[in-house]
């Protein structure tokens, strides 16, 4: 299951003319399709706006009022026939959603989320997953390899593979300890990783380059800012 992220985040009013762009943009929104006065409505959007708070950088939250006239078109190409509806769709399948069906309930909600979003970073757990990955992008985007001692993808983990996915395939590898290190024996890439903690390793044409600084956000994304 996905770890709870506490952060606060909004649930943002959009209309339908931004739906497409929000759409370009996220690896997973829900869009919270609605009218005003309507307690059914309410009740849903208070645990849609409990679960938002605790998944941020891993779901993107919105809500659309289908009175509002500029609405309209986008609620009948949704399907939008009862209120409230909230949906989940995910970067790069076709505007395909998810409905949710389920009781009102924050619980609820959280694990229909976390089990539909789409991870905007590529998470392995073998070695000849990362030979495949390198002999296959040698002459394509750079890859950026994140092994983390974490059970679960971070924060950061998410943040990294949003702003940089056009530029990057970020690779996370979590719970990695000294026993998964062995994993790697005979992938180019074992030359550069030590056997314990985090570590960031770049992959550009077929050479690495490794982060040598302090587990800083802000350094951190400086430092890939630079590599790219």
């Amino acid at each position: 299951m996905l770890t709870l992220l506490i952060s606060l985040q909004e649930i943002h009013p959009i209309v339908g003319k931004e739906f497409n762009t929000k759409g370009q943009l996220n690896y997973t929104m829900m869009v919270f399709f609605s009218i005003p006065n309507c307690s059914k409505c309410e009740k849903l959007q208070l645990a849609m706006q409990n679960v938002c708070e605790n998944l941020t950088h891993v779901v993107d939250c919105y809500s659309i009022n289908c009175q509002d006239p500029n609405n309209d078109n986008l609620c009948q190409k949704q399907n939008i026939t009862e209120y409230p509806t909230l949906k989940l769709y995910n970067h790069n399948e076709n505007k395909k959603s998810k409905v949710y069906r389920g009781i009102p309930t924050t619980k609820n909600l959280f694990s229909w989320a976390a089990q539909h979003h789409r991870k905007p970073f590529i998470q392995i757990e073998s070695n000849s997953s990362a030979r495949e990955l390198i002999s296959g992008n040698a002459q394509k985007a750079n890859i950026l390899f994140v092994f983390s001692p974490n059970e679960k993808p971070s924060v950061l983990n998410y943040k990294i593979a949003k702003k940089y996915k056009d530029k990057l395939n970020v690779v996370v590898h979590v719970g990695y300890s000294r026993d998964a290190y062995y994993r790697y024996k005979g992938v180019d890439l074992v030359d550069y990783m030590e056997k314990e903690g985090l570590q960031i390793i770049m992959v550009k044409q077929g050479k690495y380059v490794k982060y040598q600084g302090d587990n800083n956000e802000a350094e951190i994304e400086k430092w890939i800012g630079r590599q790219i």
